[in-house]
């Protein structure tokens, strides 16, 4: 073709790109497929025309795209809108069958609850724990049986109802991952215990004042566990039914689609928690405001969960959740370049995760063990007064194994200094061998150059000074006292990892590194934050692990026949427990710092589009296939 018959065939289509490109308000999907079909035209420009004013012409309006795709992106204002208007219904639709199933097991284990509750006087103590139960039935003596909910004051309860109900929801969800069996034991559990609850009340002639009060926040919280519970379906089944896909590619879709219903409802257990920390110790309120709180609570939940997808689907959904994007079959690579959702980076996470799963855990297990040994050499007889510990007189698996409870003695640097210095070589080494294995992959490294001797030994003595520091300073927060530290460091250290990360892939310091993770993190502060979030209660089902029965019964079969005594017994589980606690953030830690690395390529990508002009500049090169010249 001429070069006036081509310029002439496309003319019109290039001006209305300009025209385009002139808006104010760009729409990023438009721009993307814009970009898509000048860099086609250039292509042809540079095969047939490169000597030719076309060719710039192209070249100069394909750069002008790439500039305002992820720019506009990222400052698309309505994708907030967008996800509660169109997304998450349109997900829910597709997950309704979930949530029936997720609702008929809690349903049923609530009538089991109730039952066994009415048959045996002796089950919901065996549920709800004697000593609840004693101090209810007290408080009902005294004249106000719902007094538990005003013995804390308004914001301490809000805050530690909301996290325990996000740990809940999370647990039904993350237990999908053993092929849905896990979540619904989950919600036989907890629908027994609240089958249970309500029937003891009902036992007392209390059905009235309970249900209008347990109700008043009960109704979104335990709404938004069922959804969470079909949120654990969803997962477990993409593992268990693949279709057409491969295993891998449908747990991608799955855990997609389910993590999109666990963020879409995080803002009712936060509403749930305020009515419970706010509004519920008020019992005097008149019961037609309680019983319109319960009413509209369920209007909502059956509006928006129910009604709604199902009225948007007779609307006809738009395809808002292409699955274009999944991983090759089998691959065995993590994806770094591109623009990520925060599911997204789940998926990769545990790609990359199970590559380097072998080194993690060799190195958790030998962090942990030459560790807990130092810390007994250092503390002696004082390791007994460092948890929270139950003898084999009162074994209780609840107790005995509550190693996430326990982690505040170790981090407690006010009444054991010496575990600041612990706790830094600790953390100072896995966040080095963590960010060394993502930051050389990233940049192209093969997995034996990665893991040879001199490598690792080169980037120790480069990078291991600068992250000591780091560490050490962060460090410094767990001397605040009365749990605030825990607060501050969830908020600083995503900001922190990520400013690390940033030091060992650019390979600079620490200065440049921070102005580099100010300036990529604009606009998408509480995206991070959100991702270290989901991550760090992912990480935290290690810890549900070791409050199981199952444990507690094998370390059970060991005390049968330790032939020791009882002092030496209590030693030796203090420094196991001890070891335990070290290995579970020798596993769990990495899993946040791989999230956080990875993000932190996407927000690169977002704000410098490297991808982007790589993929411009590689435009009109040819290569040799078949024999004949073709464009990249």
């Amino acid at each position: 073709m001429r070069e006036t018959g081509f310029i002439k065939q496309n003319k019109e289509k290039w001006v209305e790109f300009e025209q385009t490109l002139k808006q104010k308000q760009k729409d990023p999907d438009s721009l993307s497929n814009l970009f898509v079909q000048v860099t086609d035209d250039l292509s042809y420009s540079r095969t047939f025309y490169p000597n030719r004013s076309v060719r710039v012409y192209l070249n100069n309006l394909a750069q002008q795209i790439f500039q305002s795709i992820y720019k506009n992106k990222k400052e698309k204002g309505n994708r907030f809108a967008i996800f509660w208007e169109k997304e998450l219904p349109c997900i829910m639709y597709q997950t309704r069958k979930e949530l029936l199933v997720s609702f008929l097991v809690f349903m049923l284990a609530m009538g089991v609850g109730v039952l066994s509750s009415a048959y045996d006087p002796e089950f919901y103590r065996l549920i709800l724990g004697d000593s609840y139960v004693e101090m209810t039935k007290e408080n009902i003596r005294t004249g106000d049986p719902m007094a538990v909910y005003k013995k804390m004051n308004e914001v301490d309860m809000f805050l530690g109802i909301t996290i325990n109900n996000l740990f809940v929801a999370f647990y039904t969800f993350i237990l999908g991952v053993i092929m849905s069996v896990g979540t619904l034991a989950f919600l036989l559990y907890n629908g027994i215990m609240v089958g249970s609850f309500q029937y003891f009340f009902v036992e007392q002639g209390l059905f009235r004042e309970s249900f209008l009060t347990i109700w008043m926040h009960g109704t979104l919280e335990i709404s938004a566990i069922v959804i969470a519970g079909s949120a654990g379906i969803v997962m477990g089944n993409g593992l268990v039914f693949p279709g057409t896909y491969s295993r891998l590619q449908s747990f991608q879709v799955s855990a997609r689609r389910a993590i999109k219903i666990m963020l879409g409802i995080t803002p009712i257990f936060v509403f749930a928690a305020f009515i419970e920390g706010f509004l519920t110790r008020y019992t005097d309120l008149p019961d037609p405001v309680r019983l319109a709180v319960i009413l509209l609570s369920l209007f909502f939940i059956l509006g928006y969960f129910v009604w709604y997808p199902r009225h948007k689907a007779n609307e006809g959904f738009e395809n808002i959740e292409p699955e274009s994007r999944l991983n090759a079959n089998g691959t065995n690579k993590a994806e770094f370049a591109g623009i990520k959702s925060n599911g997204e980076v789940f998926i990769q996470l545990f790609i990359f995760y199970r590559i380097y799963l072998k080194q993690i855990i060799t190195a958790a297990l030998l962090l942990a063990g030459i560790f807990s040994i130092s810390t007994y050499f250092v503390l002696r007889e004082k390791i007994l007064e460092l948890y929270t510990y139950y003898g084999t007189d009162s074994m209780n698996s609840q107790s005995y194994f509550n190693v996430f409870e326990n982690l505040y003695s170790y981090l407690n640097y006010s009444k054991y200094p010496v575990f600041y210095l612990f706790n830094t070589v600790f953390f100072s080494l896995l966040v080095f061998g963590v960010y060394y294995l993502l930051s050389a992959s990233a940049q192209g490294k093969t997995q034996d150059e990665i893991l040879s001797r001199k490598q690792i030994l080169t980037a120790l003595s480069k990078r291991f000074p600068t992250v000591i520091i780091f560490i050490a300073l962060l460090n410094t927060i767990f001397f605040i006292p009365d749990g605030g530290s825990f607060f501050l460091f969830a908020i600083v250290s995503p900001f922190l990892f990520l400013v690390i990360y940033a030091c060992l892939f650019k390979e600079t310091y620490f200065l440049p590194a921070l102005n580099h993770c100010r300036k990529i993190l604009k606009g998408n502060w509480f995206n991070l934050l959100g991702l270290a979030l989901i991550l760090s209660l992912l990480g935290s089902i290690y810890f549900f692990v070791f409050n199981s029965p199952f444990l507690f019964f094998y370390f059970e079969i060991i005390t049968w026949n330790l032939n020791v005594a009882p002092e030496t017994l209590s030693k030796i589980f203090q420094i196991f427990i001890t070891f335990l606690s070290l290995f579970a953030m020798g596993i769990v830690v990495p899993i946040v710092l791989i999230g956080i690395g990875l993000k932190f390529h996407s927000l690169l990508e977002i704000n410098e589009a490297n991808e982007l002009k790589q993929r411009i500049s590689n435009i009109g090169f040819k290569k040799q296939r078949y024999g004949m010249d073709v464009e990249n």
